[in-house]
Formats: structure tokens, C-alpha cells, sequence
């Protein structure tokens, strides 16, 4: 139903959906070219940086697709580079299956969803969340994107989350490839204080 309402160029585009044998069927627009997931993978494989242009080029796309939606007052609850897929050299934002309509802009939601290793500090803590929880995960995909790792990265789902709420990344991203405006956006994006994150309109101003 949310994907019947949305529109835009890096947004996979839904065109129709049936129901067969108890199961229900989506027709969506194809990514011919994988998803961020791989393009990480193959970076990381040849030790190969994005540029500091690349980087750029991806976060516009990606926060043009956030902007979008949040927009409609709708959260995406599940970024992350697997949902982030490529077609034609375009980025789009795909896999609304825990997408969540709120009912203005200032609604806060409590339903613990997500990827465990992008979820945001107030998920993790069972608090309240809005759309600032999006721009956590989208922080999380920007320094994956600039390091080639994630930025919690542990074995167990405890471990996972107490160091979400209450560690900062191990790795630092390289001042020597990418900017300090740059990386001071994603630190402020991954603000463990929701209301300290930036907007996504803010993000966009600061990407221009």
C-alpha cells in the first residue's frame, strides 16, 4: 500500500502486485546492477576507496530518496546497503516491507524493527523513534561507504547493541580521502541523540 502511493526516480518503481497460492506477488522495476551491499564487497576485496565525488554523488541520491518519503511522513525503518539498489548508474531506495506511515511529521512510532546493525540508539533502547532514526541509518550506509566497514560490527546481538548505544566506531574515516565537512556530516547523522541529527533537508544543504 505505501509503495502504490510513492513515485520517484530513486525510489524502486512498484507497477503491480497479485496474490497466488496464499502468496502474494510483487512486480517491481529491475536493478540491473546489484545492490550497494556488492559494490562495497568488490571495493573492499581490491582495497579500493570511494572517492571523495562518489561519495557525494551516492548520499545525494540516497537523501533525495529519504527526503521523498519522509516527505509523505512515511519511515523507511530498514536502510541499509542491501536495500540500496543500482540500475543504469542510478541509485534506488527498495524493500518497503517494514515501511511505516505516520500520521504527521512529529508522530513517534515504537515497533523495534529493523537490521540490527544499522538500527538507531533509541530503537536499540526500546524508546520511541521518528524519522531521525531513518538518518541514523542512513549515517551508518555513508560511513560503511567511506571505511568499507560497518560501524558496529560484533558477533552477538547484545554486544551489538550496547556498543550502538554506547561506542563510537573503532575506525575512523580518512581524513586524507575525504573531507572534514564531509565527515562531520556523518558523525552529526550518527549523533547518539536523536534531536542533534540533522534533518534531511539539512543533509541535503550540506551535501550541495
Amino acid at each position: 500500500s505505501i509503495l502504490k502511493k510513492i513515485n520517484h526516480p530513486n525510489i524502486i518503481k512498484y507497477y503491480e502486485s497479485y496474490i497466488k497460492n496464499q502468496k502474494i506477488y510483487l512486480i517491481l522495476e529491475f536493478a540491473n546492477e546489484g545492490d550497494l551491499k556488492q559494490l562495497i564487497k568488490q571495493h573492499s576485496l581490491f582495497k579500493k576507496n570511494f572517492t571523495q565525488e562518489e561519495i557525494i554523488n551516492y548520499a545525494t541520491q540516497i537523501a533525495n530518496s529519504i527526503n521523498y518519503i519522509h516527505s509523505k511522513n512515511i519511515l523507511h525503518r530498514d536502510i541499509k546497503p542491501e536495500n540500496i539498489l543500482l540500475s543504469d548508474g542510478m541509485l534506488k531506495l527498495g524493500d518497503f516491507g517494514i515501511s511505516k506511515e505516520l500520521s504527521s511529521t512529529i508522530d513517534f512510532t515504537n515497533t523495534g524493527v529493523g537490521t540490527p546493525f544499522y538500527i538507531s540508539p533509541e530503537i536499540c533502547n526500546g524508546k520511541q523513534y521518528n524519522h531521525k532514526s531513518d538518518i541514523w541509518s542512513f549515517g551508518c550506509v555513508l560511513y560503511e561507504l567511506m571505511t568499507l566497514e560497518r560501524p558496529f560490527n560484533f558477533n552477538t546481538i547484545n554486544a551489538l547493541i550496547y556498543n550502538i548505544v554506547n561506542s563510537t566506531p573503532e575506525r575512523k574515516i580518512n581524513d586524507k580521502i575525504y573531507s572534514n565537512d564531509l565527515i562531520d556530516l556523518v558523525t552529526d547523522m550518527m549523533n547518539k541523540n536523536y534531536e542533534s541529527r540533522p534533518s534531511i533537508k539539512k543533509i541535503m544543504t550540506r551535501l550541495d
